[in-house]
This record gives structure tokens, sequence and C-alpha cells, in this order.
């Protein structure tokens, strides 16, 4: 049996600051009588701080390492973009036209990238320039990258050697494409009705567990020491990532969209945006405030701050301490495509081949 360990840090409570009494009478005397200042919140400003044009629409997330921006276009290429200048650093161009694009996974030397031209084919390209070191058929698209190797799923888990593109092991389940999430130990993905916990050194299963409903599998996180997702039984459930056990489940207005940022879980059902404090089992705050469209939850805060940007456009930004909405950017974005955080800067694409480096200022 696997030692337990802490996997993300866990939601806390909110904490308070305690004051030192004056021992002056006056002094005293002088804070009864002057007004509680409130505190305010600054407002916040996206600054662009570059725009990069490609010859077609930027199709997919964009993904970072902190350096440089790797992002799909519908122009056959994947881009390598300077994230502190927007300046190209290089890019690759596939053979044929795909059928669909993905967000790219990046590792510790390559990008990983799926080229849906009929067999699903997945690249390792050499960051620094582009280069291909390997190329493997029908591994499909949803990957996930850790210190153990590259693993994908669809029909199942593949575990893949980074460096050579070999397939180490393979574990049989009805994934459908849903991308894997990985702690420290194991690969969880999901198919339609079943979540799989899958040990990433030799792919033996550490359970399974079929909730009442079928799952949203891009609901899957992990939260402290549980396996979070949404189902089709309006609940968000929390399994215990070491037994698949569950231990808590919540009621939503219809199914959830999940995100867990830094031990923060933040979900979006029929009722709005909320966040949920597992200590105290409850809602710190809802709020009913969005953009147009579904809002697009990141899984990373910008500078600390929580942007949101909708899939029929507009950008908001929501107040971490009371779910106050404001509006930051009016703009439209590509039908489900969403925006990605990368250090300081906040990645959106629009509808007009461009890609957009934003920054906050307070």
């Amino acid at each position: 049996m696997k030692e337990r360990r802490n996997y993300l840090i866990a939601v806390g409570g909110l904490a308070g600051l305690a004051g030192c009494a004056s021992s002056d009478p006056e002094s005293e005397e002088e804070e009864e009588e002057s007004p509680e200042e409130e505190e305010e919140h600054q407002p916040i400003e996206l600054v662009e701080s570059w725009t990069f044009e490609s010859e077609n629409t930027i199709s997919s997330v964009p993904a970072s390492d902190g350096d440089s921006v790797f992002a799909y276009s519908d122009d056959n290429r994947i881009y390598c973009i300077d994230l502190s200048s927007g300046d190209e650093l290089w890019n690759f161009q596939f053979d044929d036209l795909p059928v669909s694009t993905y967000t790219p996974t990046v590792g510790d030397d390559h990008v990983f990238t799926t080229y849906d031209s009929g067999s699903r084919s997945v690249y390792a390209l050499d960051k620094s320039d582009g280069s291909i070191i390997w190329e493997q058929d029908d591994l499909r698209r949803a990957h996930v990258f850790t210190e153990n190797g590259l693993f994908t799923s669809y029909g199942g888990i593949k575990s893949i050697d980074p460096e050579s593109g070999e397939i180490e092991w393979e574990y049989e389940a009805s994934f459908y494409g849903s991308p894997p999430v990985a702690d420290n130990n194991y690969v969880i993905g999901v198919g339609s009705t079943e979540i799989y916990a899958v040990d990433q050194a030799d792919g033996g299963e550490q359970w399974n567990h079929q909730p009442p409903g079928d799952i949203s599998s891009e609901s899957l996180n992990i939260l402290d020491d549980f396996a979070v997702f949404s189902a089709d039984d309006e609940r968000i459930h929390l399994l215990d990532i070491e037994t698949g056990d569950v231990e808590r489940q919540i009621s939503t207005d219809g199914r959830a969209e999940v995100s867990v940022i830094d031990g923060d879980l933040y979900y979006q059902d029929g009722n709005g945006l909320h966040l949920y404090d597992y200590s105290i089992d409850e809602d710190l705050w809802t709020t009913t405030e969005r953009p147009a469209g579904r809002g697009n939850l990141p899984n990373q805060y910008a500078n600390g701050e929580l942007i949101v940007a909708a899939s029929l456009g507009g950008v908001v930004h929501v107040d971490r301490d009371s779910g106050e909405v404001s509006e930051l950017l009016d703009a439209e974005l590509p039908t489900n495509v969403g925006h990605a955080v990368a250090s300081d800067h906040i990645l959106i694409p629009d509808d007009n081949r461009s890609l957009h480096a934003y920054t906050i200022d307070f």
C-alpha cells in the first residue's frame, strides 16, 4: 500500500486579522468617534502586451511553459511564440489538413501535439526549434505529462516514453478521449459511466467507480486527496484518491463545470458561479453575473486574480473574496475556444486570426 500523500493545497477557510488595542484613553475615544473605513478593492484593467497574427484562426486553447506559447492555427501549423515579446520563434507545418485540433501538451524538452487527419497521430516536437523527435499513430488526443512520463487516453490509458514515443504499458477501458488527470502516483481518467485510477508505474488498476449518471469528462480535477468530477445526477462527486470511495457530494443546478485552482474549488451551474469551501461544506459565495454565454473556467490564477472568458464573447474579473464581477474586455472569441493563463499573461484568441496577450494593471 502506498503512503498517503498530499497532492494539492487543501481549501482553507477565511482568516481574519486581529488588531492591537491602544492603552491611551484619548486614542480610544478618537478611535470610537472615527468612522470605520471599509476596505476598497482596487479596480483592475487588462493591458494588451502583444498581438500575434497567424494565417488562420487560432483554433485551440494555447499552452505555455512560462517562457513560450504554443498555439495551433487552422493554417495547418503549430506556432511557438515568445511569451514576453509575442515574436514567433518557430512554426511546424503538418502535411495534411486536419479534421480537428487540440491544445498542445508541454513537457520538459518537448511539446506534444495531436494531429487529427483521420489517424490522430501524436507528434513530439523539440521545444527549441520545432523539429520532430518522434511520431506515433492512433494515440488519440488526450495527454498529460508528469515526472513519470506521458499518458494518453482513448479507449484506455497508454503510458508513452516521452523521449522515444514507445508505448510502455496500456490499460484498456471505455475511455472516449477525456483528458487523464494525474497526481504523484496515479493517472485518473473517465469514460461515459466510469472513472478509473491507474498506477503510473505499471498500469495496474487502483480502483474504478461507477456514479449514478453519465460523467462530465471535462470536469475532472484533483483537489487535495480527492478526485473531483460532475455527473448527470446533478451533483459534484469527491472520491478518495487512494480508494475511490465517495467522500462527499455537492448538489448542483444541472450538470456543473468544475475547476480547481491552487486548492480552491470553483463550479458553474444553472445558478451561477460558486466558490466552495470543503472545510465547512458550504459555498463561500455565488454570483449570477456573467458575460455572454457560458464562462470558460481557467485552471490558473493570473497574478492571483480570477479571470473568466466567455464562450460567446467577453472577459470578466471575479473578485475572489466576494464573487463580484466586473467586465474587463468586450471581445468575440471563437466558439469553444477559451483563454489560457501563462505566468502573468492572459492569452485570448479572437475570431480574426489573432492571439492576444494581456497583463493585469491594478
